[in-house]
């Protein structure tokens, strides 16, 4: 199908999120984004449109999960979420696995709820060989690698080397998993 004129959403704003919306811009799709934390004026900028969840579930035809796990995110796409969607739109996953449903997304795709899905994620990263979705044929999975290039592998290389030297240098990192640490006593752990 042509994507000119189609409207991808994406749930999830951050910086993936907003990647998508770059790329998506330049095969002419109209963007929708739906993220509690991102000003509109962020999405806005980025050519995309804010909307409420459901709102981006009903207007598009493409929806893109990019939101970070939580406890507020797990399930957040069920079967409620997919009956709003249109039946020939697509959902994509490239976040992570438990924020869908995954029976739900089963019944989804073989009653014709939606078209198809894709996805990059699942609850398991190692599915059963048996598990109901590997057998769909309007369903792609690939084992979250579809980011892979030499040059993405290079660049997580070079981020992950940078947030060493930061702390190094007595800098915060970007990307801090375990706050607990700023808490420590010794103070080569008191970061800027």
């Amino acid at each position: 199908m042509r994507l000119r004129g189609k409207t991808l959403g994406i749930v999830g704003f951050g910086r993936i999120g907003q990647a998508v919306a770059k790329k998506a811009n330049a095969f002419g799709l109209r963007v929708l984004a739906a993220d509690p934390v991102v000003s509109s004026a962020t999405v806005e900028s980025l050519g995309a449109t804010s909307v409420d969840l459901a709102t981006l579930l009903r207007e598009s035809d493409f929806v893109s999960l990019h939101a970070p796990l939580t406890q507020e995110t797990r399930n957040l796409i069920g079967l409620n979420e997919m009956s709003l969607m249109k039946p020939e739109a697509f959902l994509i996953n490239a976040a992570r696995g438990p924020l869908i449903d995954e029976n739900a997304l089963y019944k989804a795709l073989t009653d014709g709820t939606i078209a198809g899905a894709g996805l990059d994620v699942m609850v398991d990263n190692v599915p059963a060989q048996d598990h109901p979705l590997l057998s769909l044929d309007n369903v792609i999975i690939t084992p979250h690698v579809a980011f892979f290039s030499q040059e993405s592998t290079l660049e997580l290389e070079q981020r992950a080397a940078a947030e060493v030297v930061s702390v190094m240098h007595g800098r915060m990192p970007d990307n801090l998993v375990n706050a607990a640490v700023l808490d420590h006593p010794n103070p080569r752990h008191k970061l800027k």
